[in-house]
């Protein structure tokens, strides 16, 4: 007997058969209650997911700002100046995902550590609308969120920002030392984009006024910067005062801020810094360097002597 083919399974007419039988089946009528959970549901997840990954961004944020404030205290050094700009880069990227609800956490009083390195972020923003929040935090009773704050105000740079509320935070002896230093340092930043920068003078003056021993060697330090970068010979005598500071970082700051000044009064302090008495050689190279403005670019390297001939005959003509 021969053998049949084995029999082909009819797929095309199951397959039919099985469309045909639903096409002829009602269409359910959709539940909303149903579809209302399921959105909610799929809201709460894509919320949640959003949540953690803000935090985790947060996280980031923190560290690469510590990171950035260690690279800018040392940023003479060159691979320090090329880590802060990746660094930089890297922030405002970060932050711009999240500015907005950077700019909600910065006025939750309730949560201080999120609202310090919310308020640090903004300034990496470069929005003005994020002004109010960081003047309102620099004011706050809480040092850390005043620290933050300014730090974001100095990154900020708004032209905008009033000068007063810097020049007063750091000149208020009340308030901590680091509060004050952030302070100078958000002002001198703020000079160097305002408008109107000899604005800023008198609070730098008032700073360099009261006796070196009384004054915070980093708001010293910005304040002599500050003067410097103005050019005015009237402001000298504050730079020549700190001729004579303990710290040689200061007395460097100070002999730059007498050179860009150029009043003849600051050469005795000058002559100072240059000779045997001091033992710091980048102090001694900023003097130099400072005699040198003062004399209209003439040079006697580091021969006290010469250097008061020079003087000498330029008062004599």
């Amino acid at each position: 007997m021969t053998p049949h083919a084995p029999a082909r399974p009819m797929l095309g007419l199951v397959v039919w058969s099985f469309l045909a039988g639903c096409g002829g089946a009602p269409t359910p009528e959709p539940d909303p209650q149903i579809e209302a959970d399921f959105l909610e549901r799929r809201r709460a997840i894509e919320e949640e997911k959003g949540k953690q990954t803000f935090e985790s961004d947060l996280i980031n944020i923190d560290k690469a700002i510590d990171k950035y404030a260690g690279a800018w205290m040392t940023s003479e050094l060159n691979a320090s100046e090329k880590m802060r700009d990746k660094l930089d880069t890297y922030l405002r990227n970060m932050v711009a995902k999240h500015s907005d609800r950077l700019l909600s956490l910065s006025e939750q009083r309730d949560y201080p550590g999120n609202r310090s390195i919310a308020l640090a972020a903004l300034g990496f923003t470069g929005r003005n609308d994020v002004l109010d929040a960081l003047l309102n935090g620099a004011r706050d009773d809480n040092e850390q969120v005043a620290v933050a704050a300014l730090f974001g105000l100095a990154i900020l740079q708004d032209p905008k920002t009033p000068p007063g509320v810097l020049g007063d935070l750091m000149n208020d002896a009340k308030r901590p030392a680091d509060v004050r230093r952030n302070a100078s340092l958000a002002l001198l930043r703020l000079q160097e984009k305002s408008f109107e920068p000899e604005k800023v003078a008198p609070y730098w003056i008032k700073v360099l006024d009261r006796p070196i021993e009384d004054v915070d060697y980093a708001v010293a330090l910005h304040a002599v910067r500050g003067l410097g970068l103005l050019r005015d010979a009237a402001n000298a005598g504050c730079a020549e005062r700190l001729a004579s500071h303990p710290q040689p970082m200061l007395r460097v700051a100070a002999a730059i801020a007498m050179g860009r000044m150029k009043s003849e009064s600051s050469v005795p302090a000058l002559l100072a810094l240059l000779g045997p008495g001091e033992t710091n050689e980048n102090v001694r190279l900023a003097a130099r360097k400072a005699l040198q403005a003062l004399a209209g670019g003439i040079d006697r390297e580091y021969d006290v002597g010469e250097w008061r001939k020079v003087f000498e005959r330029e008062r004599t003509k």
